[in-house]
């Protein structure tokens, strides 16, 4: 077992020292691509490299591999794969969870049942499982290796176990994105929005009106006078041409903008005051006096989270991925070796049960990885929404975003904290 201080540290090993294991074990090249991953840097960039290799020295193994002496016959099943997980930290404020990945080194000689594993990660949850399963209080299928064929099918829970911790808290980490997104965006959908000119159209032509000199031109353009009517209405269905408009007495005209002054002023009157709802059937708490609560104003720290949110689900489905293309090469391969010409058929008959459980459960967690990237589409999409309502609102005060909770220099990663150092 090799491991880092924290996940962007470097492993606790020298160089000589891990070249002498890898060197002594006889370990496959390929490995290198999943160890590197582990060094040292400043973002997080090992989760984004993964996959699964493998090989089989089955027949003719050549003759530098073969050394009796240690147990090692040359006829070789040998894998490695990455994956990753969403585990607890307690490193980050405001952000309990962290991406976490492992590499594992798989050996298996086919003569004399003998294992080599592997295994960097970049905590000790997965170790303390493993060292837990293959002890004296283990699983009976994960800590029996006296022959072969039950060295086989130890080993094919062991890799069940590695894959189930692959998968175990995705449930936990959507919940706690979708509750982070829910509370950075539930209350635009509630929230007024305020119109730009909403002023009725008696209030803006009213200072029209006053204006002697244009008191004619307007009248003729957007009123229209029933003559006939002796209470004057006021109607705006036709427009009438110069000619009948000034045929219009004069009296009536004057009786015509009195009213409609009044009619403005009161509807002036009315925005100004608003009456208190009815106190009746209500608590004995509620005040008439009492003010209505500002809203909160919505600001570009408001887009900034939704953004961290949203880049925080595009890295997750990246991984579920990652890990659906490992289980499902992990599966093909197993299924793949019991064709080889040279496989021994006495250990295809004694695992078929634990083959057949072992190709049960990586099914299910493949479905499992299936749902959570089905959720976290869907999620992707609310947050779409909800943004472009953040950015309308952010918009018309896009000039002044520094003057809103925004210090230069500033950004909302320092809210949930930037670096990922999880030290144990």
């Amino acid at each position: 077992f090799f491991r880092p201080t924290h996940s962007r540290e470097r492993l606790k090993t020298t160089r000589e020292m891990l070249t002498l294991v890898l060197s002594y074990h006889q370990v496959m090249p390929t490995f290198l691509d999943f160890i590197f991953p582990f060094g040292m840097q400043e973002h997080s960039q090992g989760l984004y490299a993964g996959g699964f290799r493998a090989e089989c020295s089955l027949e003719d193994p050549p003759k530098e591999l073969q050394i009796h002496q240690l147990g090692r016959s040359g006829r070789l099943l040998e894998l490695c794969y990455n994956l990753k997980a969403a585990e607890n930290s307690k490193s980050r404020k405001n952000w309990p969870w962290s991406l976490r990945q492992a590499s594992v080194y798989f050996s298996f000689d086919v003569e004399t049942g003998r294992m080599t594993w592997i295994l960097l990660e970049a905590s000790t949850n997965l170790k303390k499982k493993i060292l837990s399963s293959t002890g004296s209080r283990g699983l009976p299928e994960t800590k029996t290796f006296e022959t072969r064929e039950k060295s086989f099918a130890a080993h094919l829970a062991i890799h069940t176990l590695i894959c189930q911790w692959a998968a175990e808290n995705w449930q936990s980490f959507f919940n706690f994105l979708d509750d982070k997104a829910q509370d950075t965006t539930r209350d635009l959908l509630l929230k007024d929005v305020e119109t730009q000119n909403t002023a009725t159209l008696e209030e803006r032509f009213l200072p029209l009106l006053s204006r002697p000199s244009t008191q004619n031109s307007v009248k003729s353009s957007i009123l229209s006078f029933n003559r006939k009517s002796t209470s004057g209405t006021l109607w705006s269905s036709k427009n009438l041409t110069r000619k009948q408009f000034q045929a219009i007495p004069e009296s009536e005209q004057s009786e015509q903008t009195h009213q409609f002054q009044e009619r403005s002023q009161a509807n002036s009157a009315r925005k100004k005051y608003h009456k208190p709802p009815s106190t009746a059937g209500a608590p004995s708490s509620y005040s008439q006096d009492e003010e209505k609560q500002p809203e909160e104003q919505v600001t570009f720290k408001n887009l900034q989270e939704i953004q961290y949110i949203e880049e925080a689900i595009h890295e997750a489905r990246l991984i579920l991925k990652q890990n659906v293309h490992v289980f499902t090469n992990l599966t093909n391969f197993y299924e793949n070796l019991v064709l080889e010409p040279a496989w021994p058929s006495n250990i295809t008959d004694s695992c078929k049960g634990a083959s057949n459980t072992f190709r049960r459960r990586l099914q299910f967690i493949i479905d499992t990885h299936q749902l959570h990237l089905a959720r976290s589409e869907m999620m992707l999409r609310l947050l779409k929404d909800r943004k472009s309502l953040v950015e309308y609102e952010v918009k018309p005060c896009n000039g002044r975003a520094g003057h809103h909770d925004v210090r230069p220099g500033q950004n909302i990663s320092s809210e949930y904290g930037a670096n990922d150092n999880e030290h144990e």
